[in-house]
């Protein structure tokens, strides 16, 4: 896969966690949920993200080598990538700094290479 669509992957899943922080903001359904469950996202710790990226980890990690099942630990990894996008949106993230002898041509050559490996070669 490449960048752009993995990218795209992570878009979805966003798009995914924001049908249900609408439906939280629907009284019916937000009085059927219990305690942090009823947030919206942008209330949301980075406590609680990190705490859930951990968990969906573990289901992923437990896909991957127990059950060999690469192809479900991938839907946990999306899953993690779109709660890290989330906390970095709703916590003010800082930006990596570069390093001053970082070459933006050189690097965009080398990872239009990397865009080019897939998980099955890898794997």
């Amino acid at each position: 896969m490449t960048r752009e669509e993995v990218y795209k992957l992570i878009s979805g899943e966003l798009d995914y966690a924001q049908y249900w922080d609408m439906k939280r903001k629907d009284p019916g359904f937000a009085a059927k949920l219990k305690g942090g469950a009823k947030l919206l996202d942008k209330d949301k710790p980075v406590e609680c993200w990190i705490l859930w990226m951990e968990h969906y980890l573990s289901i992923a990690r437990e896909n991957a080598t127990r059950l060999l099942d690469k192809t479900e630990a991938l839907k946990f990894i999306r899953k993690v990538a779109g709660l890290a996008v989330s906390c970095m949106m709703f916590n003010e993230t800082p930006p990596r700094v570069l390093p001053n002898d970082y070459d933006v041509v050189t690097q965009s050559k080398n990872r239009k290479n990397l865009d080019e490996i897939t998980h099955e070669n890898i794997w």
